[in-house]
């Protein structure tokens, strides 16, 4: 019964706790971790990890090169400067509860995705409906506003210059469709070497 007693009071205390003084609870959502500690999603059973292997410079003004697994495998790697914009479609629930497909622009960026509903008169609307928008400036080229006002630039379908609010600037070079370099507007670079095979 002592145990019980403890228990209650332990509950009040944190119900007592989260409530401020206008009456209003001030609860934030609770984390929720999917991941096991050898970073395989828990709910998919496939793997998710990231590494950052290289960082230079600090504060906010840093390149760093994080990579990352794509979904579900444990081979090959997603790199940060890589993304790039695809059209597809998917499908979603009506309010009928008919599933109808629509066309999205999937969009790449920093090593996650986001994918923004695609008008036929050309303009976009986010799905997530969480601030973020696309711009298509000129065929195969568009400008992504991310909703900490992060701009990232797409030529040719390809993520070429990356600017942060704080005036920070990420410019990406290719070869064709492979990375060359990063070059940034406080001097900073980093450049991909590749080895060839000879089997």
């Amino acid at each position: 019964m002592e145990r019980i007693n403890r228990l209650r009071t332990k509950v009040f205390l944190v119900l007592f706790y989260i409530v401020s003084s206008d009456g209003i609870a001030q609860v934030k959502p609770p984390e929720f971790i999917v991941k096991d500690g050898i970073d395989v999603n828990i709910a998919s059973g496939k793997p998710s990890f990231k590494v950052n292997d290289l960082k230079i410079g600090v504060g906010a003004l840093n390149l760093s090169h994080p990579i990352s697994s794509y979904a579900g495998y444990f081979y090959g790697y997603n790199d940060r400067f890589s993304g790039g914009i695809t059209f597809t479609q998917i499908n979603r629930l009506t309010a009928q509860d008919n599933s109808e497909a629509i066309p999205v622009a999937s969009v790449g960026a920093l090593g996650s995705t986001k994918n923004f509903e695609r008008h036929a008169n050309g303009t976009f609307t986010d799905l997530r409906d969480d601030g973020e928008e696309l711009i298509q400036l000129s065929t195969g080229n568009f400008l992504y506003t991310q909703k900490d006002g992060t701009e990232i630039t797409y030529n040719d379908f390809r993520m070429t210059e990356i600017v942060y609010p704080n005036g920070f600037t990420i410019n990406i070079n290719r070869n064709g469709q492979r990375l060359i370099s990063v070059n940034t507007n406080n001097g900073l670079q980093l450049k991909w070497v590749y080895e060839y095979s000879k089997y």
